[in-house]
């Protein structure tokens, strides 16, 4: 029974082997330290540490030569949580909402790298770009959003170009943001001008599929096949985002190397009341 435990521990927290060596071979070692550290361990970090072992089982069961980063998304989730995975080396958060990211990020650990995963309108260009620790915005989708990024970014100071990814709507659902097929090689053009790429870094496509239907996912997959042809692209340079709770697995197997895990981390979520400030 304790050498299973241990056994589990080292594989879902290989950063701490070294430490943990560390530690046995000190005389006043008691197993029980080791039982009353995961027994303390909360919910949230279980969830996390369950959704790493899964994903690193994937990357080694389909010999991938790259290890899918998870995205922890946090949107309308308070800071204790965020520090909670942060405590687990979790570095990677999304968020949805300009304002709620704004107000978070200044309470956190500068190393936290933000990814904006929501719909981001042209007015709110001018507050997320100030956000110093900001990684990437995925939610890209028009020539206009690019142009206005460019020109808010110019405003401020960072140590390397903004990582954006293009959204596309591959779904086709009214409802849903995203661009349409058709203009994906006129943003990306937009994005590498002279002058642009000296604030924006393309890498790669993003979707939000529908639930249960991986054609959407598998369109994407496509599509940046397309564009790397087109474009003379080396396709191992090109990200695909997509893949959430409910289908991440599914999307990592489809070739996705960046999944958007919430509520399996988090919990279920309290959405706030909608308004214009977001």
């Amino acid at each position: 029974m304790l050498h299973k435990l241990y056994s589990n521990y080292l594989k879902t927290n290989s950063n701490n082997i070294l430490k943990l060596s560390s530690i046995f071979s000190q005389k006043s070692f008691n197993f029980n330290t080791l039982i009353m550290s995961e027994i303390s361990k909360t919910d949230t970090q279980k969830n996390l540490i369950d959704v790493k072992e899964n994903i690193l089982n994937l990357k080694n069961e389909l010999n991938l030569n790259y290890e899918p980063k998870l995205i922890a998304v946090s949107k309308t989730k308070p800071i204790e949580q965020i520090l909670e995975c942060y405590e687990q080396n979790q570095r990677y958060f999304g968020e949805n909402y300009v304002q709620e990211l704004c107000e978070k990020a200044p309470q956190l650990p500068d190393d936290i790298k933000w990814h904006f995963i929501g719909r981001l309108q042209s007015n709110k260009c001018k507050i997320i770009t100030k956000i110093k620790n900001l990684d990437a915005i995925e939610t890209v989708s028009s020539t206009k959003l690019v142009k206005t990024l460019v020109k808010e970014l110019k405003k401020v100071e960072r140590d390397e170009p903004l990582k954006v990814f293009i959204q596309v709507n591959t779904s086709k659902e009214e409802n849903k943001s995203g661009c349409s097929e058709n203009d994906i090689e006129s943003i990306y053009d937009t994005m590498n001008e002279s002058e642009n790429k000296n604030y924006l870094k393309f890498v790669g496509l993003m979707c939000i599929g529908r639930p249960g239907e991986p054609s959407d996912m598998e369109t994407l997959v496509e599509l940046r096949s397309r564009l790397c042809e087109n474009k003379n692209l080396e396709i191992e340079n090109v990200e695909l985002s997509m893949g959430m709770s409910s289908d991440y697995e599914t999307a990592i197997k489809l070739g996705s190397t960046n999944v958007r895990v919430g509520s399996t981390i988090f919990g279920a979520r309290n959405y706030p009341a909608k308004n214009n400030n977001n």
